[in-house]
């Protein structure tokens, strides 16, 4: 035998199986990218259809509630909006395409009965509660200078806790009446500005008090303000009605 002994390394599949290619960065990026833009533009297109019926939608509800908070919608004979813009009311006017102006996300309310009386206004509130911000709507009477209702227009609160600001009925009820700034009290409310808490919602209930109070803060000076321009324009009307007659 020879002194040196050819000796042959065995083959394995590994050594065998062909080489793979490596995937090109660029290629990758690329792909990604498209990926990208295309879930980008669906979004997009999404988003156009469902907005427009959201916001309507949303429109809608508000509307529903300011009636609700006004004595009900069968109490309703009109209903005028207004936008709140540098501190005043601004009545809300619809062009021949239906687009409001000035364009506003929170409109306020002014219902009239059927014998053209004026009930009140409905105006939005809203204040971060325990999970979340929780937006209401409140009727108020500029005669009396007293509230006619309120409504919680949505909640994420604790289901059997903070959602009682909804299901509470002697919480949803006792507004009416009652004036501001309201103070919180832990059932034994009895004067004119003491409104209840709920046991166990204390949080959620005390941020709807707070919101009210907020709201009302805001614009009650500029619906004061409204009611009175408007009086001194009737009068004024009657006056020169009689004069010319």
């Amino acid at each position: 035998m020879s002194d040196i002994e050819e000796t042959t390394k065995p083959s394995t599949a590994i050594d065998d199986a062909p080489e793979e290619k490596s995937t090109s960065s660029f290629v990758m990026i690329a792909t990604l990218g498209v990926a990208g833009l295309l879930a980008g533009l669906l979004l997009v297109v999404v988003d156009g259809i469902t907005a427009p019926r959201i916001a309507k939608y949303r429109k809608q509800q508000q509307e529903l509630a300011a009636k609700e908070v006004l004595g009900g919608e069968g109490r309703i004979l009109r209903i005028e909006k207004f936008a709140f813009v540098d501190g005043s009311l601004v009545p809300i006017t619809v062009d021949d395409t239906g687009q409001e102006s000035p364009s506003t996300d929170s409109p306020i309310f002014r219902g009239y009965d059927a014998n053209n009386v004026l009930l009140g206004y409905a105006f939005p509130g809203a204040e971060f509660g325990y999970a979340d911000v929780i937006p209401i709507v409140i009727g108020y009477s500029p005669s009396t200078h007293s509230l006619l209702g309120m409504k919680v227009l949505g909640n994420k609160e604790t289901p059997g806790l903070g959602d009682n600001i909804v299901n509470d009925e002697h919480f949803a009820n006792q507004w009416p009446g009652k004036t501001a700034p309201l103070v919180q009290m832990k059932g034994n409310a009895s004067l004119a500005n003491e409104v209840d808490t709920i046991s166990g919602a204390t949080i959620s209930s005390s941020a709807v008090i707070r919101g009210m109070n907020r709201a009302i803060e805001l614009y009650k000076p500029a619906i004061d303000a409204l009611e009175s321009s408007d009086s001194q324009a009737a009068v004024s009307a009657t006056k020169s009605e009689k004069e010319a007659g």
